[in-house]
């Protein structure tokens, strides 16, 4: 076992605790795995990233019992008009999807969190926050990653790190 190795290391680490992040570590948390969620932000962001949930997402979210929290909260899109150089190329209609969601719904990326957040609490889960992945190297029994948080620095031996943080991931 790795020097520096606690037999409590969860076998995943997910990096970023937006939208993403937050229901993957809550399905691995409802599905009894241990998982380690960080962001490096202190709080949660209250400016939107994304302010769509497409259909797929609002099914995924019934299967969860989520999805009447955002139809009350959403609003409705039904179309898209696709532009290219200040000329219009046509309407997109999301009704003719074959999903019985046929529309996209507006609603904000930090009501969306909120949302995920609670969910992953209902299962026992949390976010370590002010935390950030700064390196990822090769252990004698897994995948050694490099966690700092307030200054200090540790490292966590996993078989999974998830990188939920966006294009910039480490």
């Amino acid at each position: 076992m790795d020097k520096d190795s606690d037999p409590r290391d969860p076998p995943v680490v997910v990096v970023g605790a937006g939208p993403t992040g937050l229901l993957l570590a809550a399905e691995l948390a409802r599905r009894d795995v241990d998982c380690l969620l960080i962001d490096a932000h202190d709080a949660p962001l209250d400016w939107d990233r994304a302010t769509v949930v497409h259909a797929r997402s609002i099914e995924i979210f019934e299967a969860l019992g989520l999805a009447d929290r955002f139809l009350d909260e959403g609003v409705k899109v039904r179309g898209a008009r696709l532009r290219s150089d200040a000329r219009s190329l046509g309407l997109m209609d999301l009704g003719m999807a074959d999903t019985r969601y046929g529309f996209d719904l507006g609603v904000s990326e930090e009501f969306t969190e909120s949302v995920l957040t609670d969910y992953l609490a209902a299962h026992g889960g949390a976010v370590t926050r002010s935390a950030r992945l700064v390196d990822i190297h090769d252990g004698t029994d897994g995948i050694v990653a490099t966690i700092e948080q307030d200054g200090e620095r540790r490292d966590v031996t996993t078989s999974w790190i998830v990188g939920c943080d966006g294009m910039h991931s480490t």
